[in-house]
């Protein structure tokens, strides 16, 4: 009798401690599935809050790109050079930026309220050569908007043999045009053409479409 006891508390024990380490073995894995799931969690978290830091520097990157124009300031400045400048600046700003004109700069010649724009080339020229209207035009594809139609000569800075090309403007008109310049600085408008000796209302209906300031 005492031996088929001492046999039923053995198996008792038995089976009771199998139950607790299945229980345990179960407890383990449980919590080792939850602490991998909290990882995967915790790194899908990570790669979502980079990715969203990325898309915010690359769109900080491109806000920056556009906030900004390059612009090339050259002749008549005390240190010419290529300059970024913030978008919407003046012709006023670039030239400040190059150190501003020197004194032998022509310094009527430019609109220094004019908005620049990317990759515009900005040439200060001589006061001879304003008074002379031989400004060198710039090579280049972009053409200042300030300055109208590219086609059409501009009577700010033409030459005489340009001016002469123009319909009922020979030789004498064209000195006048220029000594105009010279003495009240460049036109405002093409209709201050009329100031100018020797052009009335006709020459200026004929040519106020091929004209420019």
């Amino acid at each position: 009798m005492k031996k088929i006891l001492y046999f039923i508390t053995v198996l008792t024990m038995a089976v009771f401690i199998l139950t607790a380490c299945r229980k345990n073995d179960a407890t383990v894995y449980f919590a080792s599935e939850n602490t991998q799931a909290d990882n995967d969690e915790d790194i899908s978290h990570q790669s979502t809050e980079n990715f969203d830091t990325s898309v915010k520097e690359s769109s900080s990157e491109n806000e920056d790109q556009a906030a900004e124009v390059v612009v090339y300031v050259c002749g008549e400045v005390n240190d010419p050079g290529v300059y970024h400048l913030p978008n919407k600046s003046r012709v006023c700003d670039a030239i400040e930026s190059a150190g501003g004109m020197t004194d032998d700069a022509g310094r009527d010649f430019w609109n220094l309220a004019s908005e620049v724009y990317d990759g515009q080339m900005i040439y200060v020229p001589t006061k001879e050569e304003v008074e002379s209207g031989s400004v060198p035009k710039p090579d280049t594809e972009n053409t200042d908007v300030s300055s109208g139609d590219s086609s059409k000569i501009n009577i700010n800075t033409a030459s005489k043999e340009e001016l002469m090309t123009l319909a009922g403007i020979g030789e004498s008109k064209a000195d006048n045009i220029i000594k105009y310049r010279q003495e009240n600085g460049s036109f405002s408008s093409v209709e201050d053409l009329t100031n100018v000796s020797g052009i009335g209302e006709s020459i200026f209906n004929k040519i106020k479409d091929s004209i420019t300031v």
